[in-house]
């Protein structure tokens, strides 16, 4: 009899989750980043295609756009007033800058988000 509860458990389970992923089976988790301000990259390796950078609208851009680029490993905005922002593929390391700030992406991908929202559910 508990075997069967445990069952029924997991099914309705299940169930609650199927109803949660539904709007988002099509859906990206919002780009995230960890982000540092008044810090600049050092020794930056401009990620191909971006050596130019990229003029945006603030920071939350820039990191959308790194989230974006699978070589993307850190994104620098420069807060001159310029609103550039440089996608890099390497950092040699950090220094302190009054005029950028320096962001990681999180990437979350649909399926990582969707996995989230089913062990929400089931645990």
């Amino acid at each position: 009899a508990a075997f069967v509860e445990t069952v029924k458990s997991v099914a309705a389970n299940i169930t609650a989750a199927r109803a949660q992923l539904a709007p988002i089976a099509n859906a990206s988790h919002p780009a995230t980043c960890a982000t540092q301000t008044n810090q600049d990259a050092i020794a930056p390796l401009r990620a191909a295609g971006y050596e130019n950078g990229l003029a945006v609208a603030d920071a939350g851009a820039c990191c959308a756009a790194c989230n974006g680029e699978a070589r993307c490993v850190a994104w620098v905005f420069e807060t001159d007033g310029s609103n550039m922002c440089f996608l890099l593929s390497d950092v040699g390391g950090v220094r302190t800058s009054d005029k950028s700030i320096l962001g990681t992406p999180t990437r979350f991908t649909r399926q990582q988000y969707a996995l989230d929202v089913v062990e929400s559910a089931l645990f």
